[in-house]
């Protein structure tokens, strides 16, 4: 039997028969791997299965997702905000670094559950370009919570923290419409996740980055840096700079090469440009880092190439996933 067409999903319920719910009746996200037009199959004889399915919000996004998403928010908001009069040295009484941290550290539990839904589960991993910039933010403030970064570039929260609220409201509100299905294997799954903490070790390099700039205009303008214990020296922000940069090649170079052993038909997937963003940018930083080495290179050299390496990773990251995604609506592994 042929109905006109719409928008529903296929939905399994006890006893092995099938439903095929309307899609804003019930609120999913889309789904092309489950979406479809057209011809209507079985209909189960009860639409009372509906009651199985997860509870969603008035804008059809899963309760499961949007609530750790607000409450992560909320709670870099409210560390930021600590962060801030912390750092002020003229706030009296001064705020403590564990009215920081306890804010922070629950952020990044729920920002963990928002992300645990949509991006793995047991049959797929579910990896669009916000999930993506929400993945390398939530590692970014793990590195300041328990890295070797804790306690030492304070002043780095005040650029990771507002960018993680950012990074996972747009994973709340956009979530990746096709995913990764088990077939890709385990080791296509690690080349994604080892992708992620490369780009999130070099979103904070590129974050120190800045703020050694500022240091240096600073000290350009024969202004003080800030008060001891509040703004690291410059050698020591610097010093963590190329230790932050020397574990993002790595990763980086491990996500180049699990890339081409375990990733298929790079053009097929439409992956070639980023292979060649990434390897232009993994250049880069071979360069920066081999100058650090052999010429001692700092200050505006190290912070140019250290930006340049990074602007060209986000192109690879995000410039080819937001046309792919967004502009054309197709996955990134070809769906």
């Amino acid at each position: 039997m042929r109905f006109p067409a719409c928008r529903t999903r296929s939905v399994a319920v006890p006893g092995g028969a099938t439903i095929l719910a309307d899609r804003h009746a019930v609120g999913w996200h889309r789904d092309p791997l489950a979406w479809h037009d057209g011809t209507v199959g079985l209909a189960a004889p009860a639409l009372g299965a509906r009651a199985s399915l997860p509870p969603t919000s008035a804008s059809g996004r899963p309760l499961s997702i949007l609530v750790p998403s607000v409450l992560a928010i909320a709670l870099y908001a409210i560390a930021s905000t600590a962060l801030g009069r912390h750092l002020d040295p003229a706030r009296e009484p001064p705020v403590r670094w564990a009215a920081v941290a306890a804010p922070t550290a629950r952020g990044a539990i729920a920002h963990a559950a928002a992300l645990a839904q949509p991006v793995v589960s047991a049959t797929a991993l579910r990896v669009g370009v916000f999930e993506a910039a929400s993945a390398m933010c939530w590692v970014a403030v793990l590195a300041l919570l328990v890295g070797p970064l804790a306690g030492t570039l304070k002043d780095l929260g005040l650029a990771v923290m507002p960018l993680a609220a950012v990074a996972v409201g747009l994973a709340a509100l956009w979530p990746a419409d096709a995913a990764l299905p088990a077939q890709g294997g385990l080791g296509t799954r690690l080349h994604v996740l080892v992708s992620i903490a490369a780009a999130a070790s070099l979103i904070l390099a590129a974050c120190q980055a800045v703020l050694l700039a500022l240091d240096e205009a600073r000290l350009a303008g024969k202004r003080a840096l800030g008060p001891p214990g509040v703004t690291p020296a410059l050698r020591v922000r610097e010093n963590l700079l190329f230790q932050t940069l020397w574990v993002g090649f790595f990763l980086l170079s491990l996500s180049l090469v699990s890339g081409v052993m375990f990733v298929d038909d790079l053009l097929g997937q439409h992956l070639a440009h980023k292979t060649v963003l990434s390897i232009a940018a993994w250049l880069v930083f071979t360069v920066l880092l081999w100058g650090r080495v052999r010429h001692g290179w700092r200050g505006r050299t190290a912070i140019r190439w250290t930006l340049g390496g990074f602007a060209l990773l986000g192109l690879a990251y995000f410039g080819s996933r937001v046309v792919l995604e967004i502009v054309l609506e197709r996955s990134w592994h070809g769906s």
